[in-house]
């Protein structure tokens, strides 16, 4: 089938020059927007959670609040509001039984395959780009005990996901978290796809992870331009 809106050019190569830089409003590959997830250490999320809530509360939408209407392979900039992509902190009976159901599910607690690019607990906030650099210097402000990472949105999330992002490792880590970047399922420039309307659970844009491969014409079917 043909592919909605598809963009003009593919992702830039892998440790190209072009993945090495800061990307402007006028280049190729355009940052639309910023997360930062807080990962593996699942005693101090709460505390982090609240902080960044409190901080960035005047940003949050008037009728959406904190939590993003969104899920998370929704980049665009037409949204102007920073906000969570989880709700508010989730009790300790919660996560157990998310945990439990993974486990039942899919053989593991923390499911690799199926939309799932993370081996470890995490959660994070989106942030437009006027938010990017005082989030992040505040970020590592208040990093505590968990590992930080920012990266950007363009729509090549591969890459977002590994040589344009920068990791804030925990100082009780020695190494980052691994993530699995072909569980992402847009590899195309200024493509996405908002999972909460799709009602993609897992949230892979209805497609099936992890892909073929990072080259275009493998990345799913349902990462549009428009979402």
């Amino acid at each position: 089938s043909s592919r909605p809106h598809p963009p003009l050019f593919p992702c830039p190569p892998p440790f190209s020059d072009a993945n090495r830089q800061e990307f402007e409003e006028g280049g190729k590959l355009r940052v639309q927007s910023w997360h930062i997830h807080y990962v593996r250490n699942t005693t101090d999320m709460e505390r982090f959670y609240d902080l960044m809530v409190e901080k960035f509360s005047y940003a949050f939408s008037p009728t959406q609040g904190a939590l993003c209407p969104f899920g998370p392979n929704y980049g665009l900039d037409t949204y102007e509001y920073v906000c969570s992509l989880e709700a508010a902190y989730e009790e300790e009976w919660a996560m157990e039984l998310n945990h439990k159901y993974n486990l039942e599910t899919y053989g593991s607690t923390h499911p690799i395959l199926g939309g799932q690019p993370w081996n470890d607990d995490q959660r994070a906030f989106f942030f437009p780009l006027a938010y990017q650099e005082e989030a992040w210097a505040y970020s590592q402000e208040i990093q505590g005990g968990l590992d930080l990472v920012l990266h950007p949105n363009t729509g090549c999330m591969h890459d977002d996901h590994s040589v344009r992002s920068n990791w804030v490792v925990s100082p009780y880590q020695e190494e980052a978290p691994i993530i699995n970047i072909m569980e992402f399922p847009c590899n195309y420039p200024a493509t996405g796809c908002n999972d909460t309307a799709l009602d993609s659970n897992p949230p892979s844009c209805l497609c099936s992870t992890p892909l073929d491969s990072d080259a275009p014409e493998d990345s799913c079917q349902y990462c549009t331009r428009y979402y």
